[in-house]
Formats: C-alpha cells, sequence, structure tokens
C-alpha cells in the first residue's frame, strides 16, 4: 500500500539499500553494493529529469518528428533540398520516421499524466478545476495518437510519397498474410471464441488490478528504472513478442476470398465475430497494454519485474499463430468443412438405414401376428 503522506510530499525520499549493503558503521560494501548506491542516489534525479515540462515538450517532439518528418522529406526532395533530405534520411533511415523516438515519447507523456504536478497544474489553470484520472486520460491520449493523427498524417503523406509502403515493397513484405488465430478460418470458430474470452478477462484483471493499485498512484513509489527497463522491452515487443497487430487489409482480402464453392462472405456471423475479436484484442487491448506496462511495471518489486513483464505480454500473444497464407488458411477451412459435411451424409445415412430396418421388423411383426390370429 501507498504511504499518502510520501506521496503527497515534494521530494521523495531515497531509496534504502538491501539488507545485504547494510552494516553497523554505515560503511558500503564493495561489489555490487556501489551499484546499489548509485541507483538508489540517483533515482530521485532521474524521476525529476523526466516529470517537468521540458520533459512533455521533448515527449511532444519525439511524437511529431514520426508524423511530419515523411512529409518533410517529401518536400526537401520536392524542392531540390538535397541537403536536408539527406540528413533526414541518414538519421532516420528509408521511412524517414523512428518509432522508437515515437514510443518514448508517448511513455513519457504518459508517465507525466500519471506522475507530473506540472502537468497537474497545466490542466488546472486551462480547465480551471481538475480531477485526476490518469487512466482514461491514457488511453484518450493514446488512442487519439494512434488514431485520429497517425491516419490524419498518414493520408496526407499517402497522397504524395508513401515512404512506408516502398519499404514494404522493397522488403518484399507479404500483404497477404495473417498472424492471429482470429483471422486463420483453419482454428475452429468455437476455439477462437473461447481464446477471445480468455484474453479479455486476463485483460480485464490486469486493468481492474492496475487502476485498483495506490502504488501506481504515487510517483515516490515509481522507480524510474524499472520504467525505462520496461519501455525498452515494450519498444522490442511492439513488433512480434507482444502479438500480431490488427491489419485491416488482411481481412479485406479474407472477405474477398474463396477456396472452391466456400465463401467466407457467406459465413458472416462466423466473419464478423472473428473481426470484432481481433479487433478488439489486437487493436485496443493490445494498445492499451503497450502504453500502460512501463507504468504497471514501475511500481513493481525487483523479483517480481521479470515474471510480470512476461505475463502481461503473454496475454496479447495468446492468440498468435505463424504467418499464413490466406489461400492456405481458407484451403485448410474447406477441407475442415468437406470432411464434417461427410461425417454428417454418413451420420444421416446410418439413421436412415437404422429407421428402415426397424420400420420392416415391426411389420413382418405384425403380419406374423395376422398370421397367427387367423
Amino acid at each position: 500500500m501507498a504511504d499518502n503522506g510520501v506521496c503527497d510530499s515534494d521530494t521523495c525520499p531515497r531509496t534504502e539499500l538491501p539488507m545485504y549493503c547494510v552494516t553497523e558503521d554505515n560503511s558500503l560494501p564493495r561489489g555490487l553494493c556501489y551499484v546499489e548506491d548509485f541507483l538508489s542516489w540517483s533515482a530521485g534525479p532521474a524521476r525529476e529529469l523526466l516529470l517537468n515540462r521540458f520533459a512533455l515538450l521533448v515527449s511532444f517532439i519525439m511524437i511529431l518528428q514520426f508524423h511530419l518528418m515523411p512529409l518533410l522529406a517529401y518536400w526537401c526532395e520536392k524542392y531540390k533540398f538535397t541537403v536536408g533530405a539527406k540528413v533526414i534520411r541518414a538519421a532516420f533511415g528509408h521511412s524517414r520516421k523512428s518509432n522508437f523516438f515515437r514510443s518514448l515519447g508517448r511513455h513519457i507523456y504518459i508517465l507525466n499524466i500519471y506522475y507530473s504536478g506540472a502537468l497537474e497544474a497545466m490542466k488546472v489553470a486551462l480547465l480551471g478545476s481538475y480531477e485526476h484520472q490518469p487512466f482514461i486520460e491514457s488511453l484518450l491520449f493514446a488512442f487519439f495518437e494512434s488514431l485520429f493523427v497517425y491516419h490524419l498524417f498518414r493520408y496526407l503523406q499517402k497522397r504524395r510519397y508513401d515512404y512506408e509502403f516502398q519499404e514494404a515493397k522493397a522488403n518484399h513484405q507479404n500483404l497477404d498474410e495473417i498472424v492471429t488465430k482470429f483471422a486463420d478460418y483453419s482454428v475452429p470458430w468455437g476455439f477462437a471464441t473461447i481464446t477471445f474470452i480468455a484474453q479479455f478477462m486476463l485483460f480485464s484483471v490486469f486493468i481492474l488490478d492496475m487502476n485498483g493499485d495506490e502504488n501506481t498512484h504515487c510517483r515516490c513509489k515509481m522507480n524510474i528504472y524499472h520504467w525505462f527497463a520496461a519501455v525498452l522491452v515494450t519498444n522490442v515487443s511492439g513488433h512480434d513478442e507482444s502479438g500480431g497487430t490488427f491489419r485491416q487489409a488482411a481481412w479485406n482480402l479474407l472477405w474477398t476470398s474463396e477456396s472452391d464453392e466456400f465463401k467466407v462472405k457467406e459465413y458472416p456471423v462466423e466473419g464478423w465475430s472473428r473481426w470484432f475479436y481481433d479487433g478488439t484484442i489486437n487493436a485496443f487491448c493490445r494498445e492499451v497494454l503497450l502504453c500502460l506496462a512501463p507504468v504497471a511495471l514501475s511500481v513493481t518489486d525487483r523479483d517480481d519485474l521479470v515474471k510480470d513483464c512476461l505475463a502481461i505480454f503473454f496475454i496479447s500473444r495468446m492468440d498468435d499463430i505463424e504467418p499464413k497464407k490466406i489461400e492456405d488458411s481458407l484451403k485448410d477451412w474447406r477441407e475442415q468443412r468437406m470432411l464434417l459435411q461427410s461425417r454428417a451424409f454418413d451420420q444421416t445415412e446410418v439413421e436412415t438405414g437404422l429407421g428402415q430396418t426397424s420400420q420392416a421388423e415391426a411389420a413382418s411383426g405384425l403380419e406374423g401376428q395376422a398370421l397367427m390370429g387367423e
């Protein structure tokens, strides 16, 4: 439980050293205790370095470069400003932007939503009165940036030159692959439903626990080094290790695909439910986990950090499969349905045969009774 007196204070006390570093004469044993002492001493300054107005400004710049640099690179190339174009390409690569800096900027801003007094003062000055709701505010910020800002600049970029598409084309990226159980029609519909329920229940438990944990609302309980480690893990896992992303393009191909006489659009209930499962888990839940995981992990104990990190990202990986071609998935789905239909046909034949046999036996029995009566 968080200590309200500590949480409400302007300065946080220094983190206590572990027991193996505590001596009677207050001397510091050699070895890893020097590392422990440095981490304890630098935690306060590192925390203040990230929780201020300057850090907020830097986080906005990190986010904006992801959206603006492709357009700026296009204008530099269009108007023959070769020096600027070369500098942007050298700094950000072929796509003219850095997703790492964007992710780091998002996490710094969310960290300030939870723990920065400067951000709260700014909101009070703008709104007059302010009720601190860090969880809701973090979600609103993340989805505003991920949906509205992202798609706006992607639209502006595509009308000029889409570096991201050219990069995918250069790398021969397969756009007709699926990476989740929900989009793989060869995975039974019932099993996909159970997977979705399990994932969403674990996600709900994570959200309820984090929202009710007083430590995540106390800046002095936040370990800045745990947070930074979680940010790095999140940036790595954001590509693959945290599960496949929701891909609307794959669903568009699925909806128009067919395998012999089996067409996906002829099964709308199953199709829309699978699409809902995929969008809920891999668009909404995955985004929330990637945004809030560093804050949740920043208040965990050191011995629980690795376990909690693996557990959080396991939630969004439960529906993962190896990349699979859409046509291969539909081919397996068609074979499964044909097998089920053949089994149902065989069962109907057996039941029909048994019924005819019973009727014949009954008729012969009645005839025998009639003969005996005569």
